[in-house]
């Protein structure tokens, strides 16, 4: 088998990408016998215009690389100089905060400028009229390297052909990577295989403002559209804060995809809690199943369920299919059955279940207190391990919701950490080791309903440290793509902590550590301090000579 393999590796089609394709040029023109064929893509053969090359685009490189010298030498770490080559998502905030920190760890500007140098440096445009290999020129139109670069090239290689694309990205898997894939499976294979539908597992969002038609009369245009927009808006601002993406607009409500149900459930919560402060109430409906991904939209059988089940919500209710309940089994969420319904255009019977009414961290609405038991509104058939725990949760409610809140709290401090540290002071060791103690905190409490976000949120922040480690992370909790997921970002309401930890010492060693209420006073604090049991050991006989407190953190008892 190693001897076919290293037969089949004597030959390869290659494929010269930017500053690597006069690399591949040269290797065409002196391994014809390995060369299969040659592929360039936004390439050149040299890269400075001069008489008899290229001399009409002298003035345009002189203003592009005016504009790529100030992006490394002025602004190199924040993303600018390789925005300048995928147009396409430079604009977008968390493509610049990545790709800035990409530069920063690629090569300082001294290294940006003397591989600048080598590539003004390269010249192989005497060998072009020596290639010969089938040769396929690709190039996009709006390309910071122009486009005529590429076109110089299949004119002077014998037999080359020269495919000019749309778009402006630099890198052939940004923009229209189909077309790309398309013209290389063309080239090599000869055919274009028939596109297959690109179906994927997904989680679908569908919203409706309750009783709109009345509510539009009631208020007039104007109101109704002002009021219209406010609803968009929170709509759009709890879907960025649950991971959520916004398919698209349904009159008065949205659709919106999700890469796991809880999440799905938990942000149209939180929509129905918010939606009140406007006067309106919104009907959600939530389903799990495989779609088809139709450019930006979706479509399938799984969307209409998703879309009848919205439908059979009644105003301010959540209500999930079956499927649903059943992949959110150990959550923490829970269901009371809606019974079985026909759905229009639907084959057979389905089971509809309506969520609990539970704000989106997790406690009770007034609704919820009012029907019944918020724990488990639907427990039957549950063990006697399970009927122990619900009447401990009875008991201390406050305490549950205490973990759940602290762990939350501790992930959301680390994603403020991380930021901050890569983000504006520019350091890689510590974001590394506020994530350890964030998976510290995780193994703690591993049965926590907060757990899942933790380590979604732990995953994401190791992303651009061990991004293939990530990847393969994120695809083993159902996700996919993490690199096109955004940062995430720390709620400022979880960054303003409750309590702190009131450090103690005896004489300067540090004997317990207390949480105390960040409001508390100073003699409060040394009340704490003194009631400490293992402070009172240390104690035990001595007189208190001084005391010394440290608001927000420390007491130290000076005895004699």
């Amino acid at each position: 088998m190693f001897g076919q393999l290293a037969q089949l590796a004597q030959r390869a089609a290659l494929f010269g990408l930017s500053e690597g394709g006069p690399m591949s040029l040269l290797f065409a023109a002196t391994y014809p016998e390995r060369t299969t064929a040659l592929i360039m893509f936004g390439s050149f053969a040299k890269l400075i215009p001069a008489p008899g090359y290229l001399w009409e685009l002298q003035e345009a490189f002189d203003e592009r690389s005016e504009l790529f010298v100030d992006a490394w030498e002025n602004h190199w770490g924040e993303g600018r100089a390789l925005g300048l080559f995928m147009p396409s998502i430079a604009g977008d905030a968390n493509v610049q905060r990545m790709l800035g920190m990409f530069e920063r760890a690629a090569a300082s500007p001294a290294m940006v400028r003397a591989l600048a140098q080598f590539n003004r440096e390269i010249d192989v445009t005497q060998v072009l009229p020596i290639i010969d290999v089938p040769t396929l020129v690709l190039h996009r139109a709006n390309d910071f390297i122009p486009s005529d670069y590429g076109r110089y090239i299949a004119e002077h290689v014998p037999g080359a052909r020269f495919v000019e694309l749309e778009g402006g990205d630099h890198l052939p898997w940004l923009g229209n990577a189909d077309a790309v894939a398309d013209e290389v499976e063309q080239f090599l294979t000869g055919a274009r295989h028939a596109v297959e539908p690109n179906r994927v597992l997904a989680t679908m969002l569908f919203t409706d403002i309750a009783g709109s038609t009345e509510r539009a009369a009631e208020l007039g245009d104007d109101r109704w559209r002002a009021l219209l927009d406010s609803h968009n808006e929170l709509v759009r601002r709890q879907l960025a804060a649950f991971g959520g993406r916004e398919v698209k607009t349904l009159g008065d409500g949205f659709l919106a995809t999700f890469d796991g149900p809880a999440r799905a459930i938990r942000c149209a919560c939180a929509i129905r809690e918010e939606i009140g402060s406007l006067g309106i109430r919104v009907c959600a409906g939530v389903h799990t199943g495989e779609c088809e991904l139709i450019g930006a939209d979706v479509g399938g059988m799984a969307v209409h369920i998703g879309a009848r089940i919205g439908a059979w919500a009644a105003p301010g209710e959540v209500l999930v299919s079956g499927a649903v309940r059943d992949l959110v089994v150990g959550s923490g969420i829970e269901f009371a059955d809606r019974g079985t319904h026909e759905l229009k255009g639907v084959p057979g019977e389905w089971q509809l279940l309506a969520v609990a009414g539970a704000r989106a961290d997790g406690t009770a609405t007034a609704a919820a207190k009012e029907a019944g038991d918020p724990l488990a509104p639907n427990a039957t058939l549950i063990t006697k391990g399970d009927r122990t725990a619900l009447r401990l949760a009875r008991r201390v409610p406050s305490a549950a919701r205490l973990i759940t809140r602290a762990l939350t709290r501790k992930a959301h401090e680390t994603i403020a950490k991380v930021t901050d540290d890569v983000g504006r002071r520019f350091v890689l060791n510590t974001p590394i080791a506020a994530v350890m103690e964030l998976l510290n905190e995780i193994a703690r409490t591993p049965d926590d309903p907060a757990a899942r976000f933790a380590v979604e949120t732990a995953v994401s922040l190791i992303q651009p440290y061990a991004p293939h480690v990530a990847e393969e992370l994120w695809g083993r909790l159902g996700g996919e793509r993490l690199w096109e997921e955004p940062w995430p970002v720390a709620d400022p309401a979880f960054l303003e902590r409750e309590t702190f930890q009131l450090v103690i010492q005896v004489n300067g060693k540090v004997r317990d550590r207390v949480e105390v209420a960040v409001d508390a006073s100073e003699e409060e604090l040394v009340s704490r301090a003194t009631e400490s049991p293992k402070v009172r050991a240390q104690l035990d006989g001595k007189q208190i000579r001084q005391t010394i407190v440290v608001p927000r953190k420390l007491v130290n008892l000076v005895v004699a």
